[in-house]
């Protein structure tokens, strides 16, 4: 049931005539929502589909694949059959519109229909791939899809071939993927081709190159302060320089995470031993600069996760217990700390859900694993409020299967040129919307947590009276709720409503109407 509320001042307007407006407007709402929303307005949707899980298929389980479309907002959550594991290393590559390309779990490379590519099988082989692969590549951070500068038939795969013993050295790989009329659902056509060997570390993360076109990949070197920096371009890959900068990092680093800001201006790397290392990055030259050195309680972290906000200033460091954010354009970055979420105790299957890596969506929220398999998310639904104001929602977002301890592995890929740059010399024009960027129109009515559940908070724009209306998507009112003035936040009930899809209408007393869909998940 709704909270009751309301006085004789609330303006009512009849259902029939609230039907008409709706039955008018319903396809004008709905192509607001297609053309003005962020995650459907713009291109590069190459991070648009996530996939989660793991074997076996058994959807009452909660065994299986979980996909997560943010072609749609909130994100569309589905169920299939998963041929593999995905625990530690997770990489997917959609299509500029969104589509599935491929996706691996650093064994096999997986095409859209969730069978194993033609020549895809024996990714990283060797001794971990024959002892490991029948779960999977156990390497967080270790594979990382990229599209090939020029050529929109193909995607790279870049891959970090792991040694039981991190003092031998590990080799750099790559694997091509293209599809062509012969393959439709793709071909490898290059596979497990060594670029380098080493003792190196893993996170490996990439960015967009200044002229808008080419890529950047870094990959640090183990027990070490230096960094390969290979540049991708339509010649191919090249060695483009081995950077030594700021402190060395010490220990083994399997609980670490590495990332760049949208902009490109930052890149940052964090785990529980060595703490978290800030780095200027110049897009045009490759080059890192300016570390600053944030140090972490040891005795209250075993994990470590991080994450950057749409606008590149807040940073979220994620640390098994806590959230912690820091403002990156505060002249005093580590004093800046302010403490955002304290694990809450809340487990799934037995499993605690507490903070693990984090990955900034297509939707401008963050989206954050756990240190176990369970079947949450955590959302950082407003990352770029300060403070509190940046509502972490724990157990936010509730998937159909249980799945890893790891995000997708995305860089950031409406990440344009450099405009003005004396590497911006290719003509490339930046999305006519950088989706990263972007927030949620403001004609769109705040509500949290979405997909909900058994309870969904309203924020209630202005002083006014009005009204709340529910609409199925075919545009028939299902449920009024009068606001009386000055409410601020209204928290309802919605525990009896049936699951699906549904639209929440604000209706003032001035005639402003602004809406949200919302999605109902038991």
């Amino acid at each position: 049931m709704f909270s009751k509320c309301g006085d004789a001042s609330t303006v009512k307007v009849p259902v029939s005539l609230f039907n008409t407006f709706i039955m008018k407007n319903i396809l004008l709402i709905i192509l607001l929502y297609t053309t003005l929303n962020p995650v459907i307005f713009a291109q590069q949707k190459n991070d648009y589909l996530w996939i989660l899980g793991y074997t076996p298929n058994d959807s009452v389980a909660r065994y299986g694949g979980t996909m997560l479309d943010f072609n749609y907002n909130p994100p569309l959550l589905s169920y299939f059959d998963i041929p593999v594991d995905i625990i530690s290393s997770n990489a997917l590559i959609s299509n500029g519109d969104g589509n599935l390309v491929a996706y691996t779990n650093g064994c096999s490379i997986i095409n859209r229909e969730h069978q194993i590519m033609e020549n895809g099988d024996s990714i990283n082989e060797g001794i971990i791939h024959n002892n490991y692969c029948e779960i999977d590549y156990p390497i967080n951070q270790g594979v990382l899809f990229l599209p090939s500068p020029g050529d929109t038939n193909r995607f790279v795969l870049f891959q970090i071939w792991y040694n039981y013993n991190p003092t031998l050295p590990f080799r750099f790989l790559y694997s091509v993927v293209e599809k062509s009329e012969v393959y439709p659902l793709g071909e490898v056509i290059e596979k497990n081709v060594e670029l380098l060997q080493d003792t190196l570390s893993k996170q490996l993360t990439a960015v967009r190159h200044a002229n808008g076109r080419d890529w950047w990949i870094l990959m640090p070197e183990y027990v070490s302060n230096a960094y390969y920096i290979y540049l991708l371009d339509p010649s191919g890959i090249h060695l483009y320089d081995k950077q030594h900068i700021g402190i060395t990092w010490y220990l083994y680093d399997g609980s670490e995470q590495a990332c760049f800001s949208p902009d490109g201006s930052k890149y940052i790397r964090a785990n529980h031993e060595n703490g978290c290392q800030v780095y200027d990055f110049d897009r045009c030259d490759g080059i890192l600069s300016n570390p600053v050195h944030i140090q972490f309680p040891t005795d209250t972290t075993y994990s470590t996760g991080v994450a950057v906000s749409a606008s590149s200033r807040y940073l979220y460091v994620m640390l098994t217990t806590k959230i912690y954010q820091f403002d990156l354009q505060a002249d005093n970055i580590e004093a800046s700390k302010i403490l955002v979420a304290t694990y809450d105790g809340f487990s799934t299957g037995g499993f605690a859900t507490t903070f693990y890596q984090g990955m900034l969506a297509p939707n401008g929220r963050i989206y954050i694993t756990s240190t176990n398999g369970v079947y949450t998310l955590h959302i950082i639904e407003e990352p770029d409020q300060p403070g509190l104001n940046c509502q972490v929602n724990q157990h936010g977002l509730e998937t159909f299967t249980y799945h890893g301890f790891t995000v997708p592995n995305f860089p950031h890929f409406r990440t344009g040129p450099i405009d003005g740059s004396i590497c911006d010399s290719l003509g490339i024009d930046g999305p006519p919307v950088a989706v990263d960027e972007v927030a949620v129109p403001t004609a769109v009515l705040k509500v949290w947590p979405n997909p909900a559940n058994g309870m969904l908070s309203v924020q209630i724009p202005g002083s006014n009276t009005g009204e709340l209306y529910w609409s199925d998507i075919t545009g028939r009112i299902i449920r009024r709720q009068p606001v009386p003035k000055n409410t601020a936040q209204l928290d309802l009930d919605i525990s009896d409503l049936a699951p699906g899809l549904y639209i929440l209408i604000w209706l003032s007393a001035s005639g402003e109407q602004i809406s949200s869909k919302i999605v109902i998940q038991r």
